[in-house]
């Protein structure tokens, strides 16, 4: 199985999937519109959140494709973190989920 690295941020707002053995880029998701701040993985998925969608979105990592996508968390979502059966956000507002 290929492992593989995977990072996101402003411009052009993309997960990038990346080779370690050479870093270069594989695949990449569509556009989440603006700035990705927060990445989490789990045993199948990619996960990422941040600016102005306020949402998480689930990416298959096979095809770097969108899968499902959270409700608006209400802020800029600045952390994720996943464990064997939940996927939990934070960020600008006065919850976490």
């Amino acid at each position: 199985m290929t492992r593989y690295i995977y990072c996101g941020g402003a411009y052009p707002y993309k997960i990038h999937q990346l080779d370690p053995a050479d870093m270069s880029k594989v695949a990449e998701s569509e556009s989440y519109e603006h700035t990705i701040y927060a990445l989490a993985a789990d045993a199948s998925h990619i996960y990422c959140g941040g600016y102005t969608t306020n949402r998480v979105w689930q990416i298959d990592p096979s095809d770097m494709s969108k899968v499902a996508e959270s409700i608006s968390y209400g802020g800029y979502i600045r952390a994720l973190a996943a464990d064997a059966s939940h996927i939990y956000c934070g960020g600008y507002t006065n919850k976490v989920w």
